[in-house]
């Protein structure tokens, strides 16, 4: 039951920022910039989330496939994802919805 309120939880999220994206896309807010301000909050959030989980040790070339990973599966999607609503809100909601297919 805990999983599904955090899946929830995620969908409210997402519902909400789609009208907030699309006032600051509208407001002269490129899409890469809403892309370096998403990216960068939750970067935060996952550092401070870390603080008060157990440390494992990570090897090198893990830490390199999992920057790989984030870069492909944050950076670009929430690009895609901003680029998209400023064509069409349906267009933004089918890369929203595509988004776990590729990652």
């Amino acid at each position: 039951m805990k999983e599904h309120i955090l899946i929830l939880s995620a969908n409210i999220l997402f519902a909400v920022s789609m009208p907030v994206f699309k006032y600051l896309l509208t407001a002269d807010v490129s899409p890469e910039a809403i892309t370096i301000m998403r990216a960068t909050f939750a970067c935060m959030m996952v550092w401070l989330a870390s603080l008060f989980m157990p440390k494992e040790k990570v090897l090198p070339k893990d830490l390199r496939t999992f920057f790989i990973c984030a870069l492909c599966g944050v950076g670009i999607n929430q690009w895609l994802f901003a680029a998209a609503i400023l064509k069409e809100p349906i267009t933004a909601f089918g890369v929203f919805n595509t988004h776990s297919l590729f990652v």
